[in-house]
């Protein structure tokens, strides 16, 4: 038996599970794509309707078996690449951004893939190409393509451009004014420009259009924080928290909140959810500590510090803090190795104006479902979705 042949009846026997799959989902045998599939066993469009059905169920990882199928019987099958790309992301980004790729060899001038090839670029810290990728993404379907043009603006505001990347916020607002994340954006920016008042109006737009947007009320915590108004900050975050309880960052803003506000003993339970829910996140752990410390507990505020230092060796204000603790303990040759330490180390993991400062969060914006055409069928696929953590 020939490699290929082998690899053709390993796909078949995947597909047949998949099928099973649609099949149960959907409750009876009558389903079209799983028909496809039985009749026509070597159309590899047959594999991709299956495949986006079971996408569409929410079935990836047994989506990906008939992609594979689709493009073992044809290697430049441009909708079973783009369509396949979603269900690689437990293989790592590397396989996304391949998959993408070569769905743009089979078909070069489809924006949809330009776009999403530019997100999985920009999640794995690569802004140079996530720029070319969406531009274009641009020059192909100019100027109508919010999306892309509210991506274009994140990279800018990421590579420190930021009157072009309120440009181009501002052009993504434009053309689709009821498209909340087109709000969002704009706000990240004009908060980066020193603009918080306005940043605060189009976080609130935002949340005007889609209530539940949680990275919006994230944001907008973010912005009445610098704006001092502290009881609503918590609100904002409390609000994040329920719609999305694995946004790490808003428990530890929240924390630095309610500190500020000498409400330490809950600012203590806050940190510890933060450190539970991200062990390897030093802010936490640092920020637990001086809490600790605040409310007299030196033992544990120290193994807090300690834990920050041991995750970020460069972090000067962990290091500080464990020096004054060390030196009010009496510990005074640890103590104050510490705090001279701390005057010639440079920090690496973070840098903050203020020892509570927040962090914030954005993400690059898609549309949800995108529509791919090659000429034959049209299939549906949830395009990748990356967030990105970038700091104040």
């Amino acid at each position: 038996m020939s490699a290929r042949e082998a690899g053709l009846r390993r796909n078949a026997r995947q597909s047949r599970h998949a099928l099973q799959v649609a099949r149960a989902a959907f409750g009876c045998e009558s389903v079209v794509p799983a028909k496809l599939v039985t009749l026509w066993p070597d159309a590899p469009e047959a594999h991709t309707r299956l495949g986006a059905v079971l996408v569409e169920l929410g079935y990836l990882d047994d989506a990906e078996a008939p992609y594979r199928a689709a493009i073992t019987l044809r290697s430049d099958f441009a909708e079973a690449h783009y369509n396949r790309a979603p269900t690689l992301q437990n293989l790592g980004r590397l396989a996304v951004e391949h998959a993408y790729r070569a769905a743009l060899r089979g078909l070069p001038n489809h924006a949809e893939t330009h776009n999403n090839l530019g997100n999985v670029l920009l999640a794995m810290g690569r802004p140079v190409e996530a720029d070319a990728a969406y531009r274009e993404a641009l020059t192909v379907r100019p100027p109508q393509y919010s999306e892309a043009l509210n991506n274009l603006g994140n990279v800018l505001k990421i590579t420190g451009r930021l009157a072009e990347a309120e440009l181009a916020h501002q052009l993504a607002l434009t053309i689709r004014p009821e498209y909340a994340e087109a709000h969002l954006s704009p706000g990240t920016t004009l908060d980066a420009l020193g603009r918080i008042v306005e940043a605060e109006a189009a976080y609130r737009e935002a949340l005007t259009l889609c209530p539940d947007y949680a990275e919006a009320h994230y944001n907008l915590g973010i912005a009445l924080f610098k704006l001092e108004r502290f009881g609503d900050a918590e609100a904002a975050y409390r609000n994040t928290i329920r719609l999305r309880p694995d946004i790490v960052h808003a428990y530890n803003n929240l924390g630095c909140v309610l500190r500020l506000v000498d409400r330490i003993a809950e600012s203590v339970d806050v940190f510890s959810q933060a450190a539970a829910i991200c062990p390897d996140m030093a802010e936490a752990h640092y920020n637990l500590g001086a809490s600790l410390a605040q409310l007299g507990h030196l033992s544990t505020s120290e193994s807090a510090y300690r834990r920050a230092l041991a995750l970020c060796l460069a972090y000067v204000e962990a290091r500080f803090g464990l020096a004054v603790l060390m030196l009010g303990m009496g510990r005074f040759e640890e103590g104050w190795q510490h705090y001279e330490c701390r005057l010639s180390t440079r920090t690496s993991c973070i840098t903050r104006r203020v020892r509570c400062s927040p962090v914030r969060t954005g993400r690059a914006t898609h549309s949800r479902v995108a529509r791919f055409s090659c000429g034959r069928k049209t299939a549906s696929a949830t395009c990748c979705n990356s967030a990105a953590i970038s700091r104040c």
